[in-house]
């Protein structure tokens, strides 16, 4: 039996992977969040629970050998989240608002996955 679905979407943060310091290109973003890898490759925008987790990302302009690597970061629901990549390394922010100043960086991160 499936669980049924949450009854509003403020219980869920979101978050986008948008470009950083090089344009998206096909299969940079979003690949894994814990141990669920996306059937398709990768996603660019994702619905997550809140609370810590793990999120796997390929960044633009870069290959990885052993896998992707992954981010941790503390997830409030209903709020927005961007992953962006500078110089391969992962930053999440918090989305901003149109018009609104520039976000704080964030946490940043980038460790390879054990095998």
């Amino acid at each position: 039996m499936r669980s049924p679905a949450p009854e509003t979407a403020e219980l869920a943060a979101s978050l986008s992977f948008v470009a950083g310091d090089l344009p998206l290109e096909p299969g940079s973003g979003i690949v894994s969040v814990g141990s669920y890898y996306f059937p398709h490759g990768y996603s660019r925008v994702v619905h997550l629970a809140p609370g810590k987790r793990e999120v796997g990302f390929y960044c633009p302009g870069f290959i990885y050998v052993d896998g992707p690597p992954t981010i941790s970061y503390n997830f409030v629901g209903g709020q927005s989240y961007e992953l962006y990549c500078q110089k391969g390394q992962a930053h999440i922010r918090i989305k901003q608002a149109a018009g609104g100043p520039d976000p704080s960086p964030g946490r940043t991160r980038d460790k390879p996955r054990a095998a």
